[in-house]
């Protein structure tokens, strides 16, 4: 049975629609994802209300009624049962922490894939006698006009959430300092991706090693700045040498490839946004808080940092 796209907005084809009219197809295309996405995390919402709710404080068994009610939905939708548990966990902070913000998603403002960053960014909240205040503050600011990056997303989130309670915050950075980690992941045709968890200082200081290693080379080298820097990275972690692949020979060459030891970063430097109160800067503001941007210098040749600039 084909489905009556006239109900959510949508022509039943495309033929018929000038060039102005497509973009609003795919305007209306977005607000009936969201709204779909809605009726997803509220159809899922309601299941864990259901089976796993009343049994939260009694069911003591190992495959619990959690895990039952996440196996059934993964077999109707045809997905793992550890990705519908998670997004169980979403449907339920969402609906019950944040109804105000579910309706931003019922109503088109977000898009379903930002449900995943505002969760992760309030999963603290929850229970929390100040819950409410953050879902209405943040609906509000969702529902201002402008466009919505995942960096912007995460701020207003975490802006919202230390006006209430500034030890939220800390605690999950702190949590997700602690989670940091390496892994490896197999790709196609013979290739595989390395990840690393870190802190954002130091990726910047690790990827400036890695473009002076890759830059070393001369200008008639062949391969991409991908491909070079994935060369670097390779030199880096196991000490192999890195050298230029040009056809020049070695007394044409003018590339100074230095020993992955050896490689001295250029000065790597480092923002990072601090939202604290006003009071701790001695300045007013009018929402009580304040971004200060602290610039790092950090240097591989000294153990300190080279130098530091407030701006507020």
């Amino acid at each position: 049975m084909e489905p009556d796209l006239s109900v959510l907005g949508l022509p039943e084809s495309l033929d018929e629609v000038d060039t102005a009219g497509l973009g609003e197809v795919v305007v209306s295309a977005r607000r009936a994802g969201a709204l779909v996405d809605w009726h997803r995390l509220r159809a899922m919402s309601e299941v864990y209300e259901r089976l796993v709710a009343p049994y939260m404080d009694s069911d003591q068994r190992v495959y619990d009624a959690h895990a039952r009610a996440a196996n059934e939905i993964a077999m109707m939708v045809g997905r793992s049962q550890g990705s519908v548990e998670t997004e169980l966990g979403y449907a339920m902070h969402l609906f019950n922490t944040l109804p105000a913000v579910a309706h931003c998603l019922h109503d088109g403002v977000i898009a379903g894939g930002h449900v995943r960053t505002i969760v992760a960014r309030t999963g603290l909240v929850g229970g929390q006698d100040y819950a409410p205040v953050v879902d209405v503050e943040l609906a509000e600011a969702l529902r201002r006009q402008g466009s919505w990056s995942l960096q912007r997303l995460r701020d207003v989130c975490d802006r919202i959430v230390f006006r209430h309670d500034p030890t939220a915050v800390r605690e999950r950075r702190k949590a997700a300092n602690e989670a940091r980690r390496v892994w490896a992941e197999h790709a196609t045709d013979g290739m595989a991706v390395l990840h690393a968890s870190m802190t954002a200082e130091n990726v910047r200081v690790a990827a400036a090693r890695v473009d002076a290693l890759a830059n070393s080379v001369c200008e008639s080298d062949p391969r991409r700045d991908g491909a070079r820097r994935s060369d670097a990275v390779f030199a880096l972690l196991s000490g192999e040498l890195f050298e230029c692949q040009c056809d020049r020979g070695d007394d044409d060459c003018d590339a100074t490839v230095p020993a992955p030891a050896m490689v001295q970063a250029a000065e790597a430097q480092v923002i990072i946004h601090v939202i604290t109160e006003a009071a701790t800067l001695e300045e007013s503001v009018s929402d009580g808080l304040c971004e200060v941007a602290v610039l790092l210098t950090e240097s591989r040749d000294t153990d300190d940092c080279g130098g530091q600039e407030t701006r507020a």
